[in-house]
Parts: structure tokens; C-alpha cells; sequence
């Protein structure tokens, strides 16, 4: 391996450090993907009474929600 004169290294840190720079400012390069419209499950106004699921059961009772 070469030995470096102090200027040399000095250059090298400084690349190293605009490399570094580079990599964590990357996500500010790179243009961002289309995300996925969301859409919703429900209507807004809906009223969810009941939620079954693998064998499990929660239904809503009056005011309270019962676990079965």
C-alpha cells in the first residue's frame, strides 16, 4: 500500500466526507415513487356493528362492544 502525504489524505477524508454526505442526503436525489391511493374499507358515515375474523368475534352491544 501506497503511503499518502498528509495532503493526499487530507483529499481522501474530504472525498469520504462528501461521499458520506452524498449517501445520507440520497433519499433527496432520488425522485419518489407513486404511492398507492388508499381507499378506504368503509364509507365515512358507516356504523361497523360487527367485526369477525379466524373464528373471533366482536359485536357491538348498545353502547358496548362484546368479545366472543
Amino acid at each position: 500500500m501506497a503511503r499518502l502525504s498528509k495532503r493526499g489524505f487530507n483529499n481522501v477524508v474530504i472525498f469520504a466526507m462528501l461521499g458520506m454526505i452524498f449517501l445520507f442526503n440520497l433519499d433527496r436525489f432520488v425522485p419518489e415513487s407513486q404511492q398507492p391511493v388508499s381507499l378506504p374499507l368503509l364509507p365515512e358515515n358507516a356504523h361497523v356493528l360487527k367485526i369477525e375474523q379466524s373464528g373471533f368475534k366482536l359485536e357491538r352491544v348498545g353502547q358496548l362492544w362484546r368479545w366472543n
